[in-house]
Order: structure tokens, then sequence, then C-alpha cells
């Protein structure tokens, strides 16, 4: 997810603020699932719930949701670390 070349890192701009270090959820998922990391796409996104609630990550779509929304294509999330 890190590395420069294939990383599903990127600054993204919502509502005119600059995110750095954001991803889209279902990009998540999909990078969990084809590095063998999850199992199932189920698996994958009760981990992104917890990395949610647990402060690793937070919303930066205001999508007026406080919980992990899938598989919406335009959702992204940051990364806190």
């Amino acid at each position: 997810m890190m590395n420069t070349e294939t990383s599903i890192l990127a600054t993204r701009e919502e509502e005119g603020e600059t995110f750095e270090r954001t991803l889209v959820a279902s990009e998540l998922v999909d990078w969990l699932l084809a590095e063998g990391e999850m199992a199932t796409r189920e698996e994958a996104e009760h981990l992104g719930r917890r990395l949610l609630e647990h402060g690793i990550m937070q919303h930066v779509t205001h999508c007026g949701q406080s919980h992990w929304v899938l598989p919406s294509k335009g959702h992204a999330v940051r990364i806190l670390f």
C-alpha cells in the first residue's frame, strides 16, 4: 500500500479541502484481497470498519456517515499514521 510505485494512497480534495494519504474504501478492500491479506470481501470490509472505529482511519468525504460505507467507489478515507 505504501510502495510509491503501487500505492493506493493519494492526495485528494474534498469540498475545497486537501487531504494527504487518502484512499477510496473499495480500493482498500480490493488491495487487501489482491495481496492475500484477507480471504473474503466481508473480512476486508470488517477490517475497514474496525480501522475507522479505532481511529486508524477517518472519513474525508462529507457523506454524513460515521461508519464504513462500501462499496462506494467515491468514498474516501484517510490513514492517520
